[in-house]
């Protein structure tokens, strides 16, 4: 009876060294995970049956290893006889990714690293093999937080956190809606940290209202309208200052189209403008005084004045007629005295005169004085 127990140690140490260098069988597989023979092999698996599972080792043909993992059968394909921990590889050995399977379906937290030096990338919750619950993803030189939020079903729900890159400050809230190429986003300015922006995007576009804030501040730059990523629908603009309305218009598929009015700091109206029909490259121009008197009216084509331009003095009387192309004088110019009569040509090419001649109230010439720069009013294009 004393000699039982030593012949079961014996047994025992026995069982235990067979386990311990038990032989590994080997499987080759092509690029598609297809078996094939070990000349045409780009991986190849080592493996070995424990406890009713086969505990297994696949390697790049290089030897590098691919993965380790578990299996309660082997077979082609065999992702859902896939179950419990796996670690994957990347071909030059650092660590890929690393988590659970439940009967072939990734389930609670995995982790997943950059191939560039296996820092963290992200982790997520999986149901099912579906991304559902919390994730957070890193910056792959910091390693500082770059976005985080929840999945369902593999689509972002709720409120998503953005980051700017390397720091903690916050560079959007998207929240995502049903859809999740709707949402709606609130960006911030990277060193005020304050709004900068919100609105609402419908198919991965911006639609709907939009507004627009000063960076340093809450005060309001424009609200502007959008559809389908395009500025389609009233826009209205506010001075940095006195944050009074400075502008406002229509747009039509992100060009300005009908009548826009533009206001000086104190609110008061200075200039409209007329945009004609598409495209969009003649517009009618008024300019007006703090009384709201027409000081001046003509054309711009892209931008810069063309055809007959008129200028009033501050009674709102005809002073000046001019017409212009790109930009400069071309053609006839005329004074007009407080009565209305023409008291002076110039003709122009170019912007510079060619001749000129002044006349008196009856309409007689009389001798010819040039007409003072200043005396002209400017014209201050718009950008």
């Amino acid at each position: 009876m004393k000699e039982f127990p030593k012949i079961l140690l014996a047994l025992m140490f026995l069982c235990s060294g067979v386990n311990a260098f038990a032989q590994k069988d080997t499987l080759y597989y092509n690029s598609q995970w297809k078996q094939t023979d070990k000349q045409n092999a780009s991986y190849y698996r080592q493996y070995v049956r424990q406890d009713g599972a086969y505990l297994v080792d696949d390697h790049y043909k290089n030897g590098t290893l691919q993965m380790t993992g578990a299996y309660t059968w082997l077979d082609t394909p065999d992702e859902k006889y896939r179950n419990g921990d796996f670690v994957y590889y990347y071909p030059d050995g650092l660590k890929e990714s690393e988590g659970r399977y439940n009967l072939g379906n990734r389930a609670g937290k995995w982790t997943y690293y950059y191939n560039s030096d296996s820092s963290l990338h992200y982790t997520a919750e999986y149901i099912n093999d579906k991304k559902n619950g919390y994730a957070v993803y890193y910056d792959s030189a910091t390693q500082m937080i770059r976005s985080q939020g929840v999945w369902i079903n593999e689509k972002k729900v709720g409120i998503w956190t953005y980051y700017f890159h390397g720091t903690k400050n916050i560079k959007e809230l998207v929240e995502y809606k049903k859809d999740p190429a709707d949402s709606y986003i609130t960006s911030f300015d990277s060193i005020y940290h304050t709004v900068v922006a919100k609105g609402p995007i419908i198919k991965n576009k911006q639609a709907d209202r939009w507004t627009f804030y000063f960076r340093n501040s809450k005060n309001i730059k424009s609200i502007i309208t959008f559809l389908d990523g395009k500025q389609t629908g009233p826009a209205m603009f506010y001075d940095s200052n006195t944050h009074n309305l400075s502008i406002e218009g229509l747009f039509i598929s992100g060009l300005r189209f009908g009548k826009w009015i533009y206001y000086d700091e104190n609110g008061k109206v200075k200039e409209w403008r007329t945009v004609g029909e598409l495209p969009l490259l003649i517009e009618y121009v008024k300019h007006f005084d703090t009384s709201y008197i027409t000081t001046s009216e003509g054309e711009l084509l892209h931008q810069r004045m063309s055809g007959l331009w008129k200028f009033y003095n501050d009674k709102g009387k005809l002073q000046y007629t001019g017409n212009y192309q790109y930009g400069m004088l071309e053609g006839e110019f005329k004074e007009f005295s407080v009565g209305g009569v023409v008291i002076r040509r110039e003709y122009y090419s170019s912007g510079k005169m060619l001749k000129g001649k002044c006349y008196n109230e009856a309409g007689n010439v009389v001798l010819y004085h040039p007409l003072k720069e200043y005396s002209l009013p400017s014209f201050n294009e718009k950008d």
